[in-house]
């Protein structure tokens, strides 16, 4: 729940006065033009960005002071537009990234990953930088899903993707939804 949220980037406001209600297992879209303040949005949800004034309430909750690890932990997770696999590393090694702040229970996480994405399980210990784009986006994302996360904040995830693969994405996107990922 955001209330009356403001945020600045140096002396130029690009959110002013926002509200947004997202309710649990909700798939929720942001649009608007280029420069517009979603991912300002996103990143200010995620702890990257501080607000100027108002409150981001999860799960009852005010968190917008709470350190980007924090929030993590307590299961909100940001995946930039953009973000890139680290290429010498493996595919798994990507992946267990995401599991920085929860080790356990990596494999069964892994598995998950796997069944919303088959074609990574092929490529588990090949080099990320390898894999064509889409399949290094099913990696990013995949990488955000190994952090278990409750709330699922993706900026541009069809960014590069064929309408195929973003057929296929929306697709899973509401299987996440099911598994209750907001």
């Amino acid at each position: 729940d955001i209330q009356h949220l403001s945020v600045s980037e140096g002396r130029t406001p690009v959110l002013r006065d926002v509200n947004l209600a997202v309710f649990s297992h909700q798939i929720t879209a942001v649009a608007g033009a280029d420069g517009a303040g979603k991912t300002t949005l996103l990143r200010t949800i995620g702890g990257l960005v501080r607000a100027l004034s108002g409150k981001i309430v999860f799960e009852g909750e005010a968190i917008e002071a709470l350190p980007t690890w924090e929030l993590v932990r307590r299961g909100i997770v940001y995946v930039p537009e953009g973000m890139r696999v680290f290429p010498q590393m493996s595919v798994r090694e990507n992946l267990e990234v995401g599991a920085y702040l929860k080790r356990r229970g990596l494999d069964e996480r892994l598995q998950r990953v796997f069944q919303v994405f088959p074609e990574l399980r092929e490529k588990i210990q090949s080099p990320a930088g390898e894999l064509s784009g889409g399949q290094q986006r099913m990696v990013t994302l995949g990488r955000g899903l190994m952090s278990e996360p409750r709330l699922l904040l993706l900026d541009e995830p069809f960014m590069g993707l064929s309408p195929k693969l973003v057929t296929r994405f929306c697709n899973s996107f509401r299987d996440l939804r099911r598994s209750g990922i907001t």
